[in-house]
């Protein structure tokens, strides 16, 4: 699976745009003030009844480090991607014919790479 295409799909882009924003403000805060910047990426997955989807609901959190303390924010929101037989999530329908995971992935809850 590619995780630049997935991400990027997120929100039709926006989530990237919002990740790369995330990331400068804390990097740059924690140069500047000598404080810890942080930025926490979410995902929560939940099956879209009779299909083969899943409504992802996506959280970006991050904290910028500032003179006199910090300051944060925090963006939810959801974005219905497919799951592929080969276990891509994509924004588009890929081969969803049959079952995903054979029954000895099941078994062993395997992530394999």
């Amino acid at each position: 699976m590619d995780t630049t295409e997935f991400i990027g799909d997120l929100e039709a882009g926006n989530f990237a745009t919002r990740i790369a924003k995330a990331i400068t403000l804390a990097a740059a805060g924690a140069v500047t003030h000598g404080k810890k910047g942080q930025v926490s990426l979410d995902f929560e997955f939940s099956r879209v009844p009779g299909s083969a989807q899943v409504s992802i609901k996506h959280k970006l959190a991050f904290v910028e480090p500032t003179l006199t303390g910090k300051a944060s924010e925090e963006h939810t929101a959801q974005t219905v991607m497919y799951v592929n037989n080969d276990g891509s999530v994509t924004l588009l329908p890929g081969d969803t014919r049959s079952d995903l995971f054979g029954k000895e992935d099941r078994k062993e809850g395997r992530i394999h790479g």
